[in-house]
């Protein structure tokens, strides 16, 4: 059976662009196209939806409201976000709501498309071949960098990115949402957590592979230029973990 697809989006030519090529796929039937949230929120009530392709500037009710009366009501329901705009608050919001993917207008309705077939392909798999936990995410991807796994500040950076994970706008009070909750569970200081972390850092710009870095990072990284600040790492590979395939296409 077809997954039934509501797209809500209020840009005429790439709503049609999605139904063309949807139109076309064998696994997939567009069951509802809104212009607005309401309208997306009535079409979702009448049909029940398999997917959402939602835009969060919307008309009427705004994305995010969107998704706070689909996740309570719908959730079976997967949401795709195709957005032309993306703060710290939207990837905050998102992060704590149940969204499939998030990518970053101007996209393409086919890599829209593509990024869905790759989320459910990802579903269907067996429990013990999905994706490892987030603990083993971040211990591998700060493995990867090149941050020893013998000093303090290893362990206390995987902590942090986890709790940016959890909340993202914690990377604005680095000291009290961050520093001090990490301190407190071991039984340390919020300056000597910062302290260890910032070594971690400085140990893995240092000494860390070149193309490793760059593939975080970008091609910023060289030694003529300082590294990055803590909240900067952390919230950079905070990023990867909510959005691994990307926020950008």
């Amino acid at each position: 059976m077809k997954k039934q697809v509501l797209i809500a989006d209020a840009d005429e030519q790439f709503r049609n662009e999605l139904v063309t090529i949807l139109k076309d796929s064998e696994e997939f039937e567009v069951m509802g196209v809104a212009v607005d949230g309401q309208e997306a929120l009535q079409i979702a009530s009448e049909n029940r939806p398999d997917i959402i392709i939602l835009d969060l500037l919307l008309p009427q009710y705004d994305g995010i409201s969107v998704l706070d009366l689909i996740s309570v009501r719908y959730a079976d329901c997967k949401v795709f976000v195709a957005t032309g705009f993306i703060s710290n608050y939207i990837i905050s919001a998102l992060a704590t709501r149940r969204v499939s993917a998030l990518m970053k207008k101007p996209c393409t309705a086919q890599c829209v498309v593509d990024r869905i077939n790759e989320v459910l392909q990802q579903s269907d798999l067996p429990v013990e071949e999905k994706l490892p936990t987030l603990n083993q995410q971040i211990t591998k991807m700060i493995h990867d960098i090149g941050v020893p796994a013998n000093i303090k500040g290893y362990r206390y950076l995987r902590e942090a990115i986890k709790l940016a994970v959890e909340d993202f706008d914690r990377i604005n009070n680095m000291t009290e949402l961050i520093y001090k909750p990490i301190a407190l569970v071991d039984n340390s200081t919020p300056k000597r957590v910062r302290t260890a972390i910032t070594r971690a850092v400085e140990i893995a710009w240092d000494r860390g592979d070149l193309d490793t870095l760059q593939s975080f990072f970008g091609y910023t990284v060289s030694n003529t230029k300082g590294k990055p600040t803590n909240s900067e790492f952390i919230a950079i590979l905070a990023d990867k973990m909510l959005f691994p395939y990307g926020r950008i296409l």
